[in-house]
């Protein structure tokens, strides 16, 4: 027997009492003959003999005379094994006689149940697979008519007494520490408050909106399989080993609200906060239906209730009033699994109350993360293909408005107290070894420096620049896939076993050559041998005598490829090699070498050059090598004139007939020293 009450459920797409989704999925189940008594008089009386098990429904007022000691429903009046779901009823003149202890509440927007050692060993966690020791009951809170919007979904009686020690298997994560009727099962005979059972009962306590919202689906498989062991327990039938999964659950798509401020990010070619990378690559993924927050105040207040998780951007201010306890986006504020990349927030006075440990940090220019065993071994980690035990989330680092020029990217959070251990997968390659948040993956109900978690926290440590730099491209795939596996893993959908690639990511070019070479001594510009080409890589160059440095100019043939060991170059002996790298866009290399001799007395390009026709009567010729000054001396050294020197002829025509020398003079060639005759 199902026991409902004819209570309207007006919120949107809520479904009624007489078809919740426990109801349908009893329906469906073989082993089960389901009878559904809707009750509309709350005074009316039950006869409940003939059946195997009663499942008494949260949807009646706690008030309602049906519930009391006598009715129908009252706790020791049902005379086979029941589920009781109405924690508000366990007080006195409710479900128990005047004096007796207790009352009901709930802890607002709790869907996580923690299921104790004995939980887990019993058959009604049998199927359920547990994060840690908690499980997600409902994928948001309701109001009590199945709206959105509200803060509802598991409760608890507190300060009951119950004659057997032990009953209570689990209760939500935020309960109060006297709370001893969440799931409870309660042997018959057993005294609770001032009635005694007289069959066994299991207690739930969940709130019958939260049933009831999104046309049942609110209802995790984990939950409806909660309350299939129960009803199969009390019942005697074996417990199945598997999770009960509900049939035509819509579409995989899960709403992921992604709260940013609205930061300017002037750094040239840096994205703007309502389109960073992530943004881009949630909003094409068909498996999110991703709402974009923001924020331009931080004061303001947010229901994040009805999402399936939340991503809280590194773009606030960490002393920003939102991240503070007790603001929207405080930690222990925020009812569904989020990710907070925020490591500047954790310490006191910030998103920490007073006097909590810790203190958020960044090396400078450090852009890859190490992975230890469970970091590699995690979902998170899914896709990645690490270098060693590394890998790289950044092309390089930023400043805090995306520009280049900036040492930011990784960062990290020390001395952080974290309740559960071993929940760092990764940090950064330099961090300091008191580091203890950088990622980290944290179960709801733990406690992090001052606070206490709702629900699950991944928390990242990536400067936000550092993300938006470049039009976003500076963030990496892996970083990127590291991201969408937290946000798959928190939603609950499947993890890809792919890397995720970015679209339109620009081709970096791998050209490392020069499009041109020149070497300079003063105002002169020295000859390269052999002449300048792109693909020769080796070149030597004569210098005048008594040269000391000379100008090395190289220019790249892609203007984002860069040259190093050019410029002023001192020379060091007759012969000084000089290298040259080219470093191109995607870390390409090249080198050319450049060797620097200088020229003294007779070159050995002397025995090139010609002088003729020789003997001459008056001009003569010369070729072999560049000239930059001619002269003419007699045997004994006297230096004669000329009549004239143009380009690479002499007039000696006023030179009386004999034996000459001619001096020629190269930049480059060196000197030259010849004898010519005159006639």
């Amino acid at each position: 027997a199902y026991v409902t009450y004819n209570k309207a459920m007006t919120g949107e797409g809520a479904v009624q009492p007489d078809n919740d989704p426990i109801i349908q999925m009893l329906k469906a189940d073989k082993n089960v003959d389901l009878s559904v008594i809707l009750v509309t008089n709350a005074d009316t009386t039950l006869d409940l003999s003939s059946y195997d098990a009663v499942v008494v429904q949260e949807s009646f007022d706690s008030k309602a005379n049906i519930l009391k000691p006598g009715g129908s429903l009252g706790m020791a009046s049902i005379p086979v094994p029941f589920i009781l779901n109405k924690a508000y009823t366990m007080r006195d003149a409710r479900g128990f006689t005047n004096g007796a202890a207790g009352s009901g509440g709930e802890t607002a927007n709790t869907t996580y149940l923690r299921a104790n050692s004995a939980g887990q060993a019993s058959d009604l966690f049998k199927g359920i697979t547990l994060e840690g020791d908690s499980v997600q009951m409902f994928a948001s809170t309701a109001d009590d008519l199945g709206a959105a919007g509200g803060t509802k979904a598991l409760q608890y009686a507190k300060d009951v007494v119950i004659s057997v020690e032990n009953t209570l298997l689990a209760s939500g994560v935020a309960d109060p520490t006297n709370a001893t009727v969440c799931v409870n099962d309660i042997p018959v005979g057993s005294t609770i408050g001032s009635e005694t059972l007289q069959a066994r009962m299991i207690a739930l306590a969940m709130n019958f909106g939260a049933i009831c919202k999104d046309g049942g689906y609110n209802m995790t498989d984990e939950n409806l399989t909660l309350w299939r062991n129960a009803v199969y327990t009390l019942a005697g039938l074996n417990v199945p080993e598997t999770m009960y999964v509900m049939p035509n659950r819509p579409s995989s798509t899960r709403k992921i609200a992604y709260v940013t401020y609205n930061k300017a990010m002037t750094g040239d070619g840096a994205v703007q906060p309502d389109n960073d990378p992530i943004i881009q690559m949630l909003t094409a993924d068909n498996n999110i239906d991703l709402s974009v927050i923001l924020v331009t105040n931080v004061d303001t207040t947010l229901d994040l209730s009805s999402y399936d998780a939340v991503v809280v951007q590194e773009s606030f201010d960490s002393k920003a009033n939102i991240l503070k306890p007790g603001g929207s986006l405080g930690m222990a504020s925020i009812p569904v699994p989020f990710i907070l990349n925020k490591a500047y927030t954790m310490r006191d006075a910030r998103g920490f109350t007073n006097g909590a440990a810790g203190s958020g940090g960044e090396t400078a220019n450090t852009t890859y993360l190490r992975a230890n065993s469970a970091g590699q071994a995690s979902d998170l980690f899914k896709g990645i293909t690490l270098e060693g035990d590394s890998v790289q989330m950044f092309a390089s680092t930023a400043d805090d408005l995306g520009a280049a020029g900036g040492t930011k990217a990784l960062q990290y959070a020390k001395d952080v107290v974290i309740s559960v251990e071993n929940t760092l997968l990764a940090s950064g390659v330099a961090d300091p070894t008191n580091a203890t948040v950088c990622v980290n993956d944290i179960p709801v109900g733990s406690t992090i420096g001052s606070e206490t978690l709702q629900a699950r926290m991944i928390a990242l440590a990536m400067n936000f620049g550092a993300i938006c730099k470049d039009g976003g491209y500076n963030m990496t795939d892996e970083n990127l896939t590291l991201w969408r596996n937290a946000i798959y893993s928190l939603a609950g959908l499947d993890v890809p076993e792919t890397m995720y690639v970015m679209e339109g990511r620009p081709v970096k070019s791998s050209d490392a050559a020069l499009s041109a070479l020149s070497v300079t001594a003063g105002s002169d510009v020295l000859e390269l041998s052999p002449a300048f080409s792109a693909s020769v890589t080796e070149y030597s160059v004569g210098a005048p005598e008594g040269t000391t440095e000379v100008v090395i100019t190289a220019t790249t043939n892609d203007a984002k490829a860069t040259v190093s060991g050019a410029g002023t170059i001192t020379l060091s002996g007759e012969s000084t090699p000089v290298t040259l790298t080219v470093t191109a866009e995607d870390g390409t290399t090249a080198t050319y070498t450049v060797t620097v001799t200088i020229k003294t007395g007779v070159s050995e390009f002397g025995m090139n050059r010609k002088v003729y026709p020789n003997p001459t009567t008056g001009i003569l010729n010369i070729s072999g090598g560049e000239i930059k000054t001619v002269e003419v001396y007699n045997l004994s050294g006297s230096k004669l004139h000329v009549n004239s020197f143009t380009a690479n002829q002499v007039d000696v025509s006023n030179l009386a007939k004999g034996c000459y020398l001619i001096k020629i003079k190269g930049t480059i060639s060196g000197i030259s020293i010849m004898k010519f005759n005159k006639e």
